[in-house]
C-alpha cells in the first residue's frame, strides 16, 4: 500500500545538536531549497545529529532525508520528544538507511553505477502508527563516509494519508533536465543535468471521506509544497527506488465516477 505524507512540518528552527559548519548549518535542513545543504564538521556520531523544533506538537508518521551523501553503510534513527533531544514519545533504533540494491542488481550485468546513492535516493522511515510530538531528533551513524562528513539538503517530518485501496494505472518514469543541440556539421552537443523521478497514478475506490482528504491535500500543497511519496509501505527497497520527496505536478479534478465513490489522478515529480 502506498502512502502520501504531508505537510512537511520541518520548517521551524533547529535546536543545535551535533557539530555543523557555520557556513552550512543544521538549520539548512529546514529550508525548502534542497541545494542549500547542512554539512557536519566531521563524520563522528557526536557531530552528525540534529534536533528540529516543529513549533508545536503535531501528528507524525513519516520522515525522510533527501539530497544527502550517506554512504551505503550508514545508519540512522528518529527520536520524538516533548523537549529538545528527548525520546519520551518515541525512541527508534539505529537501522540501515539503504534498503534498495541498485548497484548489486546491476553488477551482474556489468552495469553498476557508483553514483547511484547520490541520484535522489531518499532515506525514509515510516512509523507503524502515528505519534504526536514537537521535537524530532535525527541521529546518523556514518563514521566511514568517504567524504569524512555528512551532508543533508532537506529533512521531512509529517503525517499523511494511506488509502484503503492501492493506486492503479501506475507509470514510473524520469524527467531529464538535460538539453541537447546539434552543430551545423551535425555533431551532437549535450549539457548533462539531473534526472528527476516522476510517477503518474490513479487513486480509485476512494470513500467520500478519503476524497475529502485528498481534495484538501491539493488545497494545502498546491503545486509548490512538498509531498513524500512512499509507493510501498511494506517494501522500503521498492520505495527507495521509486519514491521521492516531490510536488504535485497537475491539480487534477477529483472524479465522482459512481455512487459514494471518488477517484483522483495524480502526477508527482521529484523535487530537485
Amino acid at each position: 500500500m502506498l502512502g502520501l505524507f504531508f505537510p512537511n512540518r520541518a520548517t521551524q528552527r533547529v535546536v543545535t545538536l551535533g557539530s555543523w559548519l557555520p557556513a552550512l548549518p543544521a538549520s539548512n535542513v529546514c529550508t525548502p531549497d534542497i541545494t542549500k545543504v547542512a554539512r557536519s564538521t566531521n563524520d563522528a556520531e557526536a557531530s552528525t545529529k540534529f534536533c528540529v523544533d516543529l513549533g508545536a506538537a503535531y501528528a507524525l508518521r513519516a520522515f525522510a532525508l533527501v539530497n544527502h551523501n550517506l554512504s551505503a553503510a550508514a545508519q540512522w534513527r528518529i527520536l520524538l520528544g516533548t523537549t529538545a533531544g528527548a525520546s519520551d514519545v518515541y525512541a527508534g533504533t539505529l537501522a540501515d538507511w539503504l534498503s534498495a540494491t541498485f548497484d548489486a542488481s546491476m553488477a551482474a550485468l556489468g552495469m553498476q553505477d557508483a553514483e547511484y546513492l547520490r541520484d535522489g535516493t531518499p532515506a525514509i522511515i515510516v512509523l507503524p502508527t502515528v505519534q504526536t510530538a514537537r521535537y524530532v531528533t535525527v541521529e546518523i551513524s556514518d563514521t566511514s563516509n568517504p567524504n569524512n562528513y555528512v551532508q543533508v539538503g532537506r529533512f521531512f517530518a509529517g503525517g499523511g494519508f494511506v488509502p484503503s485501496y492501492n493506486a492503479t494505472q501506475l507509470r514510473d518514469g524520469w524527467v531529464d533536465l538535460s538539453t541537447t543541440d546539434r552543430s551545423e556539421s551535425g555533431a551532437l552537443w549535450g549539457t548533462a543535468r539531473r534526472r528527476l523521478r516522476r510517477v503518474q497514478l490513479v487513486l480509485e475506490g476512494l470513500s467520500l471521506d478519503e476524497g475529502d482528504t485528498l481534495h484538501e491535500m491539493q488545497r494545502v500543497l498546491g503545486t509548490i509544497d512538498e509531498v513524500l511519496y512512499v509507493p510501498n509501505l511494506s517494501n522500503m527497497a521498492q520505495s527507495q527506488r521509486y519514491g521521492m520527496l516531490g510536488t504535485i505536478e497537475e491539480m487534477s479534478e477529483l472524479d465522482y465516477p459512481f455512487f459514494r465513490g471518488r477517484q483522483l489522478p495524480l502526477v508527482i515529480t521529484q523535487k530537485g
